[in-house]
């Protein structure tokens, strides 16, 4: 049957089967910023051709733009490119060019040429594209929908990176600068400079591990700089602990923790707190306690920017073979950070980030799900 799986009510029957040259044209063409209206941009390579570089990512794609956004194509999984030509797809019978885009979305386009073999965009390959449109009546129902649901995704894309801006600033503002002893932004209330200390005066080593085993390879901790601690099999699809884990460090809810594993943008580790429950890491990590003075999610925050945490760590480190990081518990205490001149300060600061991450986390969890249910209705909604 050519009907989709969900249609909206009214709309009854079989959808038309057609190929993709009954209902577009392909003209080449490079200058995409004088598109007359009705034109749908491809980029592409060698004329009609779509040259293919096989050791890219399958992740790459075709760029195909909404008419009246061709200067910022959205993205469509799909063969890749390295030199940039365009495609200008036109509609032959008038059918809607919301709707061709929707279903553009929808399309396999790693089609092959038969005599090279790779994947290509050719005029010949787009006669042999079938697909199936309903009449233009259905094609504007469907065509709305999506484009209102474009709508929240880019609106929930945008508010979603306007809160990790502001959170990047007040990381920057609200902590002082190298050779400074004041914040540029301070909550009311608050002044005097703020204390140079070592690290240690903050935290102390803790070294209580899972002699008694009460912690299994289920309990194993990982810590991501994004995701911060989480259960190794949750974050990473399964378990990477070895046989025994009898002499893993426990690290228990509010606890500090330094991963000496290099990442790309941080190639000295990372510090997180544990706010999930308790578990176990790998001895290759670092485990404290917090002090009074302190508070751990400050320590946190504190280390967040890659900058700060880069600059802290760089003249404890000495990297030694196989990129590893020599660098002991008590060594990595040793460097200076400032603090505020009141535990209440501190704590105010946390507070505010904490209110931040629950508002990206929130908002990152809307994008996803409206992702999804697109993803779902691109599966449905079409032959």
């Amino acid at each position: 049957m050519k009907e989709p799986k969900i249609r909206f009510k009214g709309f009854s029957g079989e959808w038309k089967e057609c190929t993709l040259s009954n209902i577009i044209t392909v003209n080449s063409g490079k200058d995409y910023k004088h598109l007359e209206k009705g034109t749908i941009p491809v980029y592409g390579t060698g004329g009609y051709m779509l040259s293919v570089n096989t050791s890219l990512s399958e992740h790459d794609a075709i760029g195909i733009g909404r008419k009246g956004t061709i200067d910022k194509p959205q993205y469509l999984k799909a063969p890749f490119w390295t030199v940039d030509t365009l495609f200008f797809l036109t509609t032959n019978n008038g059918d809607n060019l919301d709707f061709l885009f929707s279903l553009s979305q929808n399309i396999r386009w790693q089609k092959y040429d038969e005599s090279t073999g790779v994947p290509s965009l050719s005029k010949n390959n787009i006669d042999k594209i079938k697909t199936c449109i309903p009449n233009k009546f259905e094609q504007q129902s469907v065509a709305s929908f999506f484009t209102s649901l474009d709508a929240q995704i880019s609106a929930s894309t945008s508010r979603l990176a306007s809160l990790k801006q502001v959170k990047a600033a007040s990381l920057q503002a609200m902590f002082p600068q190298e050779g400074e002893t004041v914040p540029k932004v301070r909550f009311k209330g608050f002044e005097g400079e703020w204390k140079k200390v070592k690290l240690s005066e903050c935290l102390e080593i803790s070294t209580e591990r899972n002699l008694n085993n009460k912690y299994g390879v289920n309990e194993v901790l990982s810590v991501s700089d994004e995701e911060g601690v989480m259960n190794q099999i949750k974050l990473l699809g399964r378990s990477y602990a070895g046989k025994s884990v009898t002499n893993y460090k426990i690290l228990r809810t509010n606890q500090v923790v330094y991963t000496k594993s290099p990442l790309k943008a941080k190639p000295y580790g990372i510090v997180k707190v544990n706010k999930g429950e308790t578990g176990i890491v790998s001895v290759l990590y670092a485990v404290y306690d917090a002090k009074e003075c302190v508070s751990p999610d400050y320590i946190h925050y504190y280390f967040e920017p890659t900058f700060r945490i880069n600059n802290y760590l760089l003249p404890l480190i000495n990297k030694g073979a196989k990129n590893t990081m020599n660098i002991s518990d008590e060594v990595s205490l040793q460097g200076d950070i400032i603090l505020p001149n009141t535990l209440e300060e501190q704590l105010r600061i946390v507070e505010y980030l904490q209110t931040l991450d629950a508002q990206i986390a929130l908002h990152t969890k809307r994008l996803e799900k409206l992702k999804q249910i697109k993803a779902a209705c691109l599966d449905k909604m079409f032959v």
